[in-house]
């Protein structure tokens, strides 16, 4: 038997944290979306605009990132680019001076 180090315990743990940190939990999308269903989930998600990535594997559940998820508790889309400034604008300005 290996003897116990604290070293070898907390790898997982933090391995496991910063994987929560950058993703919604399972149970916080439960509670975004209000339901627990994958596809249902992924439904909400598009008719709102969300940005996820589908997951693969057992869970299903699509991915949402935590900066996503801030982004839009206060208004913004993250998704949403930004307009080019119309350069042309100032070309037909600089013509008509």
């Amino acid at each position: 038997m290996m003897p116990h180090s604290p070293q070898h315990d907390e790898a997982p743990q933090a391995a496991n944290a910063s994987r929560a940190s950058l993703l919604l939990s399972r149970d916080e999308l439960i509670e975004l979306t209000g339901t627990r269903q994958p596809a249902r989930q992924r439904r909400w998600l598009d008719a709102r605009g969300w940005a996820y990535v589908d997951a693969f594997g057992r869970s299903q559940h699509p991915r949402v990132a935590r900066t996503v998820f801030a982004s839009r508790m206060i208004g913004r889309d993250p998704t949403r680019k930004t307009p080019e400034p119309d350069f042309d604008a100032l070309n037909r300005l600089a013509r008509t001076s």
